[in-house]
């Protein structure tokens, strides 16, 4: 009876899985047209703030958030971070992050003033609404962390496999030498064989754990790789065996070398798995001590072209090391819907020097595909920790400018990084007559472009799941043979398929998080490319931005890695970019040629008038006076 019952415990544990994966993609999902809600943001903490010290100032910041969010109704309709950090006696920067963290949670208005400063207004139903959201999703974060810290404790599967192995061929062999020789043989043969069902066994665990309607599908290689031939760990047991072969067939004595050899291997599984829990003892400490706290501060699209893969063992023999950075990136995830990018600063200050210490929110807007509100945002905040300034063209739009101080000599701006797509180069485009456009990864699949997860880091994570459920079996069937059971042994035999437990959702989170996230890249790609077919258009003197044109485009080279994206999908978000970008649908021209057409005309003239504000020398302090308000959102 227990042992169906544990077999049912390891059943379980794949509803568990889903359902802790659906409840944290639930949060994290985005409908096409609304990619403007995860574009990436400035880290919370500023660039000088790492490991320990960036946990500490998102913990002020939370606690922020939450003073924030009990204000009365009547306090809501205008805070600044100056004034809030002098009411809460708090450093303005953290108030400041706590108020940007909480607008893109929340509908909100934003004012700019002619000095710079910001000032956000809620209504109590925008925050309820953010509360309810925040508390949906606690349950599936407080479930990840528990079963996280049990799939942590079952990363030591391996390890203990192979010492219990050991511990058995020596209890059987300890009265004679030629017995506890084919013990030690056995032994090594039972490692062998569990690394090889565990292989088996989890490819299994994660087609059954992968959320295929959720998203793009996923892979490992970059555009212009190719698959390794065979698996690291088959590799590894090839060429053990290979040696062992080559060995007896040179040995003289090969009963000898054979002793000696299945000695060699035997001791050093042993050996390697102390040093293993020695590893995985100092790792746990480490982490309740937080000396190795992690952080992860690097773009998505950053991630896609340059990730950090883990350590090959980890790959083989999965353990500590891969249970907490999985649950540590899959938390960090789930916690931001918008993801960082600590190199936008730069790039920010970067345009602005091309450009004379000058830029505009549309001239952001166009560079990297945010929506006028967020990039007044966030340009707000760079220019004003610079100390610099703003003035307002006559078409209305905001132009930032930074103090010569600031702007050093240096590199021009970096171009945008994509992290689905790319654009072909002209030979293959003239050759396939397709697209402009083609896929970053080798095959039909989208890059993982969570910060601290991999493939490798997904595939390993589902051999830690694996090799937790085969501890449970084997236990399972060891224990059943000594009947009736003790309440000690009862309790042994439940102990790895509740790890098993942790290990399956832990898993079944990381590819949630993953296929989700992709799919966010996938809408930020398609931005990306939108703002680059205006900016196209207006260098090339068309007079209107077709969406439906670029969307076919985009839609062909995306469909084979995302079957269930539509062309509808793609244009969606097309449009929605037109209409960020403050572009009109002509309702004459869409109806004449059965498209929608947003004319150009409008652009190119704010454009001219931001180009006509910066050629006078009007200080723009002196030009506001008293510190109005220059840009209202609701307006």
């Amino acid at each position: 009876m227990l042992l169906i019952a544990v077999l049912v415990l390891l059943g379980a544990s794949l509803i568990v899985g889903r359902l802790v994966g659906r409840g944290l993609a639930r949060g994290l999902r985005v409908a096409p047209g609304r990619g403007r809600e995860v574009m990436p943001g400035l880290p919370s903490h500023g660039e000088e703030a790492t490991g320990r010290a960036a946990v500490r100032f998102d913990r002020a910041v939370e606690r922020i958030e939450a003073r924030l969010m009990r204000l009365p109704p009547a306090e809501l309709g205008e805070l600044e971070a100056g004034a809030l950090a002098a009411r809460f006696g708090e450093p303005p920067e953290v108030v400041a992050a706590a108020l940007d963290d909480l607008a893109a949670r929340a509908e909100h208005r934003l004012r700019v003033t002619g000095r710079g400063r910001l000032l956000y207004g809620f209504t109590p139903e925008a925050l309820a609404s953010a509360r309810r959201a925040r508390r949906a999703q606690i349950p599936a974060r407080l479930a990840l962390l528990v079963l996280g810290l049990l799939g942590n404790l079952g990363a030591a599967w391996p390890l203990l496999a192979t010492l219990g192995l050991a511990a058995l061929a020596l209890a059987i062999g300890l009265d004679d030498l030629d017995v506890l020789v084919w013990a030690m043989g056995a032994a090594v043969l039972g490692v062998f064989a569990v690394f090889g069902a565990t292989l088996g066994l989890g490819a299994l665990l994660g087609w059954l754990l992968d959320p295929s309607a959720l998203g793009p599908r996923l892979s490992r290689l970059a555009a212009g790789t190719s698959a390794p031939s065979r698996d690291p760990v088959l590799r590894v047991m090839g060429a053990i065996a290979g040696g062992t072969g080559r060995l007896l067939k040179g040995a003289d004595d090969a009963r000898a070398a054979l002793v000696l050899l299945v000695i060699g291997l035997f001791l050093a599984a042993v050996l390697g798995a102390l040093f293993g829990v020695l590893l995985w003892l100092r790792g746990v400490v480490r982490a309740v001590l937080r000396r190795d706290a992690r952080h992860l501060e690097v773009s998505p699209a950053d991630w896609v072209h340059a990730p950090a893969p883990p350590d090959p063992l980890e790959a083989v023999a999965p353990s500590h090391d891969i249970a907490l950075g999985l649950l540590d990136a899959v938390t960090t995830a789930a916690r931001r819907r918008r993801p960082v990018d600590p190199a936008l600063a730069a790039r920010v200050v970067a345009r602005a020097r091309a450009q004379g210490g000058r830029l505009s929110a549309l001239d952001l807007a166009l560079a990297e595909g945010y929506d006028l509100d967020e990039a007044i945002s966030l340009l707000a905040q760079l220019s004003g920790r610079a100390g610099g300034d703003l003035q307002v063209s006559e078409a209305g739009d905001l132009d930032f400018t930074w103090p010569a101080d600031v702007l050093a000599p240096g590199a021009a701006p970096p171009p945008v990084r994509f992290e689905a797509v790319a654009r072909a180069p002209s030979a293959s485009v003239a050759a396939r007559r397709k697209s402009v456009w083609t896929l970053l990864a080798a095959d039909p699949a989208i890059r993982v472009n969570v910060p601290g997860l991999t493939w490798a880091h997904l595939r390993a994570a589902d051999r830690l799941a694996a090799g937790t459920a085969l501890m449970a079996v084997v236990a399972a069937g060891v224990l059943a043979v000594d009947t009736p059971l003790t309440a000690g042994q009862a309790a042994l035999l439940l102990v790895p398929a509740v790890l098993n437990l942790g290990a399956v959702a832990l898993a079944a989170a990381a590819r949630y998080v993953a296929r989700v996230a992709a799919g966010q890249g996938v809408l930020r790609d398609l931005r990306r490319a939108a703002v680059q077919a205006v900016a196209f258009q207006l260098q090339a003197g068309g007079t209107d931005f077709a969406p439906a044109a670029a969307a076919a485009e985009l839609h062909a080279t995306l469909a084979p890695a995302w079957p269930g994206l539509t062309e509808a999908d793609v244009t969606a978000e097309l449009d929605a970019v037109a209409l960020d970008l403050g572009l009109d649908l002509d309702l004459d021209g869409t109806a004449e040629h059965g498209t929608p057409l947003f004319p150009l005309a409008p652009l190119r003239e704010r454009l001219a008038s931001l180009d006509a504000l910066r050629s006078l020398t009007t200080d723009a302090g002196a030009a506001h006076g008293a510190d109005v308000v220059v840009f209202d959102s609701a307006a």
